[in-house]
């Protein structure tokens, strides 16, 4: 016998993709832990590295 609650969640109408990308957006602005923080910093550093590494690049090729 199937659940009450998966006929309810079946009668809503499902998320557009712009509801989907706000929520995501939300998600990725709003940290849960500080192990969040942390891995947020390492790809903002990570982010920064490849960034100068291509701008060095293009000055080089230039």
């Amino acid at each position: 016998m199937p659940c009450a609650t998966s006929d309810a969640m079946t009668a809503q109408q499902k998320p557009t993709l712009g509801q989907k990308w706000r929520g995501f957006v939300e998600l990725c602005h709003r940290p849960k832990t500080k192990f969040d923080v942390k891995d947020r910093t390492r790809a903002l550093i990570l982010f920064a590295i490849v960034v100068k590494g291509l701008m060095e690049l293009v000055r080089m090729v230039k």
